[in-house]
């Protein structure tokens, strides 16, 4: 073979190999772009504030760290003003009664005064203490006076088998919920990544993370999933582009 033929070939070749380097890269560039995750077992922890009325508070009775059951007293208000003043108008209102059988002339109008007070303070008795209405622990508290007291309860809840950031998970028309699995096959430049949709139930959530459950409702070669074949998946996160079942992805 002719020496100018072996360089030919040599340059056709490195420029093939060039330009299928280029288109892939293109190719990969122009698609959906993801993350990849795995589920993790835990806890999905979430947080509830309990708020308090804007009274004074005699006594606290849990402090940051406490672990606290439903129903649990957290504060003690200080009532001792609407009491001074109930029993005051109770006082009032005899001592008028007392002025109207005596034939005074204001005592009428005083004491019809006085009653509607009170009939107003007893429909606004105010609680003597606040109670919780979750179980977890308390992880902060915010004090009065500019403020009513305000208790963050976390509650960790049980151990889930299978939990995912909130940015694994999304809305399905079809389905409700799915994650979307990476898988790999043969595509137009060799093996490339894509996703299938896996239909699951939200078990508990918090603003960053869900519980899932796969509900088994694909209509796909996925098959029956378990809790410990779900976490077995490798999911789509961070998902940067619209995707759907079946669409090829690069993953970062």
């Amino acid at each position: 073979m002719k020496k100018w033929l072996r360089v030919f070939i040599v340059v056709v070749f490195a420029a093939l190999a060039v330009l299928t380097f280029v288109s892939r890269t293109v190719y990969n560039r122009n698609l959906p772009q993801v993350s990849a995750i795995t589920a993790r077992a835990g806890h999905v922890p979430i947080a509830t504030d309990v708020v308090g009325l804007a009274l004074p508070i005699a006594h606290y009775n849990v402090a940051v760290g406490s672990i606290v059951e439903v129903d649990r007293m957290l504060v003690l208000y200080d009532t001792s003003a609407h009491e001074f003043e109930v029993r005051a108008l109770e006082i009032a209102i005899a001592r008028w009664e007392n002025a109207l059988y005596a034939g005074e002339a204001l005592a009428e109008a005083e004491l019809a005064l006085a009653q509607d007070r009170l009939a107003w303070l007893t429909d606004r008795t105010p609680p003597r203490f606040l109670t919780t209405p979750v179980a977890g622990r308390v992880v902060s508290i915010d004090t009065p006076p500019n403020f009513p007291v305000r208790f963050r309860i976390e509650n960790q809840g049980a151990v889930m088998a299978n939990i995912v950031p909130r940015g694994a998970l999304f809305a399905s028309p079809h389905w409700g919920y799915v994650v979307y699995a990476i898988g790999t096959r043969r595509g137009l430049f060799g093996a490339e990544y894509y996703v299938r949709a896996v239909s699951v139930n939200v078990l508990r959530e918090n603003d960053q993370f869900v519980a899932i459950h796969a509900t088994n409702d694909d209509r796909d070669a996925f098959g029956i999933f378990t809790e410990n074949t779900l976490a077995e998946l490798t999911l789509a996160y961070n998902i940067d582009g619209f995707v759907s079942s079946g669409a090829t992805v690069w993953v970062r």
